[in-house]
């Protein structure tokens, strides 16, 4: 410490941040450590930094009492996983621990604890600033008392806040900062509310601030509880305080003795305009800032600005701010409330008494007289206001709206100076008004104002509550961002958790119900806020109200139209009625118009259904609605219409999937008036919706929902022939599925195959494509299926030869024919080309791509992956074009275009750097770009972050997919994760990945899975160069790299192609040996080579669980 005060900080290469979330500050800031175990590793690290912890102690404390099933390798793994976030050396391992090796210095707590002990103003500030959070809440274990590290990291950081605002307490009182002060003082009291050095503090800084009675009631408060709980009186020295209070009388200050006279000399004062009506508000209002400054532009150049929102959206709190900031400028503003007003012939009297402004005057008698004559109630407004810089807030309109239209179109007229500002669910409709639409609160993680605003509303009610980010957001999503809706249920924190509250969202009318007395009655419930504005629409506005409510997605005019039954004048008048009293939101894209509910109003709308007692005619209109539209998708599928296609189902898949499911209850519930119409609405609306799951690796969604799709369809009695060709491909989706789950149903696919039996047409098997693909599915043998494939090819349709040849060209693939494969796409391309399907084209040369790409011709792949990409986008799949943009970065990185690749990895994941948490999205896309991202880091030699990588690639597919549904693409991105880290020497990490995908591939050539042997190459592959390294010399593992290469084993990334093109130096047999086997395997056709794969793989999978020899793993 210098002789000034002033404090040195010490000089460390990083810092380590427990302050808040768990960070690493390596020079460039405080980043946060993604990874729940490796944030409380690091954290159970640096409480004891410089010391050595047993692997034990650090096992208990990571995972407390649920242990990983190989907790010494888990372990390591989490310690993989810090390295890279620290420098070098950084942390230390032993035989039976480990070490953060860094100084005591280095670790937030023991910084902040120096500079309290420095006790400057310029070192409680940089103390103050080392908070980021709160410490341990990201630790899993709530608010950091869930668990013992979480409690140990927040108990530290605890004490460490009350000296620091102990300190800062003493120095805002020394230097006669009141109000600091007294803030400090409140907060500390919450704590230790029986502290007496604290509470004479609150007295003084109370006092201070003119505030003696709430001064004096702070000591009764204290007295009465020292009294309750400890049977004793306050301390001599706060009685004198006490005694000097009333002798002091309210209002009057003490004597500032501790501030030298300079100090007290008063603010310079700002001409401030006249303001009535503009109320203090109890606290602050959270993330409108934005909003605040732009309605104070607008009115800087309109005249006449409407504020206009959703009930509950914070209307009244946003006018109320803009007021005072514009009387804070000198203007004289005057607020009007209007939610009173029912009739519009009062809306001039409320404004004129708001004004003091009278409907009668003084007559020669001295009584009062009704104004007459040409004197006009508006004109005496007018020029009440003459001569001012003068605003008018009329706040809540949409009651009586035409008359607040009425009165601000006379106002605004009488004197060019008068301003209005409005507030309303709908727009006033008068000249020169310009509307500003408030919008809901936006909702992120963390640092959002709807995440911010929960926040402090919770914690105004209880200062320790636990508010996990996570919860906390889904919570705000939930509620729409509305900020009644949010302040509600922060109001429930009282008796109830973030994750309770989130459960009972379903009684969200019940559950968000406030107490707080100063609020409108209309305020005062979530049911209250929208009755308001329900009971301004018109019978046929309501009815169109509960007739759409149940649309999850929204929806356009002509979904309007089906489910209403109105159309033209009438329903744009019903619409426009919603969207003016903001109960419908509306959306412009690509030139077409969507509305939209909040949740909380489409669940408003179904307590409307349910008292009219209409939910069957809604279902019915549901269900209608449904059949249109897939009628419409199918119409425009034939006219190779795409584009338009692709923007019509990702608009409304939603509100099809929810027309779906309920339909399915419906067909099965005997009361229901009409069955076959949900039993068509099922077979005409599932082959689209399965094959958008199934373009988006969804397959786990089709699997769940075939049960109950082939139970409905199964139990029509007749199928009409005009349904016949839906009934057919919805059944054929649900076995297809079925079969290739590892868990099928056998009755579920032999109903679906007998349904099928009695739907298909043989005559018709090579004229229609769902005829064609039944005759496959219902095939009794393989030869069979494949005598009918090829005479398809032959002799079908030009619909049935597309199919055939792009069925072939699938099957060739999977049994490692890529030249067979390439010539049946060439043909197939032809064939697009000349229908015109221009959708089938891009799969084409996508699916040309990955063949060039499994055989290692980056070059050639890379160019058809992009024209591929291209025309998805073209399109408008652009969910699909990124996954194929994965595929084009290893392309790139293979072909030595590492630039253009690193170009192609930013313009998909933005600032995303590797030391942030995973990218969101499609598990598969996800895992392709991480993938990506270990190649390059390869290349750049960072081994550390390229192992990290690599480990999380396989991670996040392992995370988010299952065996039984994971896409088939899935297992050659993890089959490259594991050959980068056996490339890295991660073996542990490998063997992990391994033992999974063995499982899954073993399934793969069960009687029931898809037989792909490329992908089934890549695993084995690795598989043997993973049993290489554990056992240099094994045969074993030399064996199942050539056999790989028999079976067409996928190279598509360099860490496949890497260890394809060194197996001799891996296997590190004799030259002998490797000849003997290579020359065994050489003469192997493809299903042998995959039987003996099999055989060694169930030999030697057990190995796996296994513990390594230390010898194989990174420490």
């Amino acid at each position: 410490m210098t002789e000034t005060g002033a404090v040195t900080p010490v000089r460390t290469s990083v810092t380590i941040g427990l302050l808040g979330p768990i960070a690493v500050d390596s020079g460039s800031g405080m980043r946060e450590v993604p990874g729940t175990r490796a944030r409380r590793l690091l954290a159970a690290l640096a409480l004891d930094a410089g010391s050595f912890r047993s692997s034990a102690r650090l096992i208990d404390l990571v995972w407390g009492d649920d242990p990983p099933r190989s907790p010494q390798a888990a372990l390591h793994t989490q310690i993989s996983r810090l390295r890279p976030l620290l420098p070098g050396g950084s942390i230390e391992a032993t035989a039976n621990g480990y070490r953060l090796q860094v100084p005591p210095e280095a670790v937030d707590l023991r910084q902040v604890a120096d500079l309290l002990d420095a006790g400057s103003p310029a070192a409680l500030d940089r103390a103050t600033r080392a908070w980021r959070g709160i410490p341990g809440d990201d630790l899993g274990g709530g608010d950091g008392g869930g668990d013992e590290l979480g409690r140990e990291v927040a108990r530290r950081a605890a004490g460490l806040r009350r000296r620091l605002d102990e300190a800062r307490l003493a120095a805002a009182a020394t230097a006669g900062d009141h109000d600091t002060a007294r803030r400090l003082a409140e907060q500390l009291l919450t704590i230790d509310p029986l502290d007496e050095v604290v509470a004479g503090h609150l007295m003084r800084a109370l006092a201070g601030l003119g505030r003696t009675a709430d001064a004096l009631a702070v000591y009764s408060r204290l007295r009465r509880a020292l009294s309750t709980e400890l049977g004793v009186d306050p301390g001599a020295e706060l009685a004198a305080l006490h005694r000097e209070l009333l002798t002091a009388g309210d209002g009057e200050q003490l004597p500032d003795t501790t501030a030298p006279v300079s100090t007290r000399v008063a603010a310079p004062s700002r001409p401030h305009g006249r303001s009535v009506g503009v109320r203090a508000e109890p606290d602050d209002l959270v993330g409108r800032d934005g909003d605040v400054a732009a309605i104070v532009a607008a009115l800087g150049v309109h005249r006449v600005v409407t504020v206009q929102a959703p009930g509950g959206a914070g209307k009244t709190r946003v006018a109320n701010t803009v007021a005072q900031r514009m009387v804070d400028d000198g203007v004289s503003v005057f607020v009007v409330p209007l939610a009173p007003v029912r009739d519009d012939a009062d809306v001039l009297g409320t404004i004129a008494a708001t004004l003091g402004v009278g409907e009668t005057e003084i007559g020669p008698s001295g009584r009062r007289r009704p104004v007459g004559g040409n004197v006009d109630l508006a004109d005496r407004i007018a020029e009440s206001l003459q001569g001012t810089d003068a605003l008018l807030v009329l706040d809540n309109c949409e009651q009586i709206i035409d008359g607040c239209a009425a009165a601000v179109t006379d106002l605004i007229a009488g004197d060019p100076a008068i301003r209005v500002l409005a507030t309303s669910r709908s727009p006033l409709l008068v000249a020169g008004e310009r509307i500003h639409p408030l919008p809901m609160l936006a909702v992120a993680a963390t640092g959002s104002a709807a995440t911010d605003l929960f926040t402090a509303r919770a914690r105004a009610i209880r200062p320790g509550v636990a508010l996990p980010a996570g919860p906390v957001a889904a919570l705000c999503r939930s509620l729409d961002g509305l900020p009644l809706a949010i302040e509600l249920a922060a109001a429930r924190v009282r008796t109830m958790s973030v994750e309770e509250i989130n459960r009972r969202l379903d009684e969200r009318f019940a559950l968000l119900r406030g107490a707080d007395r100063s609020s409108p009655e209309r305020h005062r419930t979530l049911e209250a806020v929208i009755e308001w504005s329900w009971e301004l629409l018109d019978e046929r506005a309501q009815h169109t109200m509960r007739m759409l409510s149940r649309l999850p997605a929204g929806f356009d005019a002509d979904a309007a139209s089906v489910l209403t039954g109105l159309s033209g004048p009438d329903l744009d008048d019903a619409l426009d009625s919603l969207v003016n009293q903001s109960l419908l939101g509306v959306v412009e894209r690509d030139g077409a118009v969507r509305y939209r509910m909040l949740e909380m109003v489409r669940e408003f709308g179904e307590l409307k259904i349910a008292a009219a007692g209409v939910g069957a005619d809604v279902d019915a209109a549901t269900a209608r609605w449904a059949v249109e539209f897939a009628a419409q998708v199918r119409a425009l599928y034939r006219g190779r219409r795409h584009v338009e296609l692709l923007a019509a189902v990702r608009a409304d898949i939603d509100n099809v999937v929810w027309a779906l499911r309920r339909c399915v209850v419906l067909a099965a519930d005997p009361g229901t008036d009409d069955p076959d119409l949900y039993r068509r609405a099922v077979a005409m609306g599932f082959p689209m919706v399965a094959a958008l799951w199934s373009m988006r690796g969804l397959h786990s969604e089709i699997v769940s929902w075939a049960p109950d799709v082939v139970t409905t369809l199964t139990a029509a009695p007749v199928v009409d022939d005009a349904d016949r060709e839906s009934w057919q491909l919805s059944l054929l989706v649900c076995a297809m599925f079925q079969a290739m789950s590892r868990h099928h149903d056998v009755r579920v696919l032999a109903r679906a195959r007998v349904c099928l039996r009695r739907l298909y047409r043989p005559d018709l098997v090579l004229h229609t494509e769902a005829d064609f693909l039944s005759g496959m599915q219902l095939a009794r043998t393989a030869t069979a299926g494949l005598r009918l494939l090829v005479t398809g090819l032959r002799d079908g349709t030009d619909e049935v030869r597309t199919i055939a040849v792009n069925m072939s060209s699938n099957t060739r693939e999977n049994n490692a024919d890529t030249a067979g494969a390439l010539r049946d796409l060439q043909m197939a391309m032809v064939m697009a080309r000349r229908s015109g399907d221009r959708w089938l084209e891009a799969t084409i040369l996508t699916s040309t791509g990955s063949i060039h790409g499994q055989r290692g011709e980056h070059a050639e792949a890379a160019v058809f992956y992009h024209d591929g990409a291209a025309l998805m986008e073209e399109l408008g799949a652009e969910h699909d074009a990124l996954q194929v943009r994965g595929y084009l970065l290893a392309a790139l990185i293979g072909a030595g275009r590492v630039d253009e690749a690193r170009a192609e990895l930013g313009r998909l994941v933005g600032d995303w750097t590797p030391d942030q948490p995973d990218p969101p999205g499609l598990p598969e896309v996800v895992g392709g770009l991480l993938l990506a991202a270990a190649e390059l880091a390869v290349i750049d030699g960072d081994r550390s972050t390229a192992s990290d990588l690599f480990r999380r690639t396989g991670a996040h597919l392992v995370v988010n997919e299952s065996i039984e549904t994971q896409d088939p693409g899935a297992m050659m991105v993890v089959s490259a994760a594991i050959a980068g880290l056996v490339t890295a020497g991660d073996l542990d990490d490998a063997r992990n990945f391994l033992a999974r995908e063995l499982v899954a591939m073993e399934d793969m050539f069960g009687p029931h899975g898809w037989h792909d042997l490329p992908q089934a190459g890549a695993l084995v592959l690795t598989f043997g160069a993973w049993l290489c390294a554990i056992t240099p010399g094994s045969e074993d593992g030399a064996r199942l790299m050539l056999l790989s290469e028999r079976i067409g084993a996928r190279r598509d990334y360099p860490a496949l192609g890497g260890i394809h093109a060194r197996r001799r130096e891996l296997a590190a047999l004799p030259d002998d040996r490797w000849e003997v086997v290579r020359s065994e395997v050489g003469g192997l056709a493809r299903h042998p080579a995959l039987r003996q794969i099999l055989d060694i793989v169930r030999v030697r999978r057990p190995q796996l669980e296994a513990d390594l020899p230390r010898t194989g793993a990174r420490g």
